[in-house]
């Protein structure tokens, strides 16, 4: 039986013809805005909720992952009214993965679908460099090499010192993650992931198929870490067919 908790935040019930929920997770340094139009780009019958993530000023910084989850999950726990099914992003796809199997470990219940983007298997060792850690130039190079962000706005220095401590503190919480071995999932897992992503291989994207005993899919699109935006379209219509597959 799931928590009787608060959300943080007030958002009105989904119209009658709403049939599905998408929750919509964010990579680091990233806000709800990123999903800011799938609304208007995936079918009417399906409820796009993108999630905002906390912790990211002040005395919240030094938030740990499972605080992070549980606090997630507070969030959504009123809006768990519909089937609903998880997409993630990078750390969103962490996050999306330890949500549905907090879910179903602790309170009987799994979306429909999980979909994780461009994140390499959780069980698998990573060997990177504490970058949370590293210099503001670093930080800004490494935006320069995934390519998600315009030159106009790297440029921009009132820009940066608002943003880098956001991204400092998201990628603290990943990097400090350490996965703990636990019943694999009974949901379809679907992976999809950046042809020229440096930050994954295919073996990798491969490796979530142990994390599942449902149906497995993976699906590389063209583009780097960020193909879902820059080929949204290609991305929308695949999920919009994946969804339509269930008989929700």
């Amino acid at each position: 039986m799931r928590p009787n908790v608060n959300t943080h935040f007030s958002r009105p019930k989904s119209p009658y013809s709403k049939r599905l929920r998408l929750f919509c997770f964010p990579y680091a340094g990233g806000s709800s805005a990123v999903f800011r139009n799938w609304a208007a780009l995936l079918p009417d019958s399906i409820d796009v909720f993108p999630v905002e993530i906390p912790g990211r000023r002040g005395k919240d910084n030094d938030v740990q992952f499972d605080s992070l989850v549980n606090c997630l999950l507070r969030r959504i726990d009123d809006y768990l009214d519909l089937p609903f099914a998880i997409f993630g992003h990078s750390m969103g796809a962490l996050i999306g993965f330890e949500i549905t199997r907090t879910m179903m470990e602790h309170y009987g219940i799994a979306p429909l679908h999980l979909i994780v983007s461009a994140r390499q298997a959780p069980h698998e060792i990573q060997k990177r460099p504490n970058l949370h850690m590293m210099p503001d130039r670093i930080l800004v190079n490494k935006l320069h090499e995934l390519g998600g962000t315009s030159e106009d706005i790297l440029g921009n220095e009132s820009f940066l010192r608002a943003y880098l401590p956001i991204l400092r503190s998201d990628l603290k919480v990943i990097e400090e993650y350490q996965y703990e071995p636990g019943p694999i999932l009974s949901c379809p897992i679907s992976v999809i992931g950046g042809r020229d992503d440096d930050s994954t291989t295919y073996e990798s994207l491969v490796s979530w198929a142990k994390q599942t005993d449902s149906i497995f899919t993976l699906r590389i699109f063209p583009g780097n870490h960020f193909f879902i935006n820059t080929y949204q379209g290609q991305v929308l219509n695949y999920i919009s067919n994946l969804l339509a597959e269930n008989p929700y």
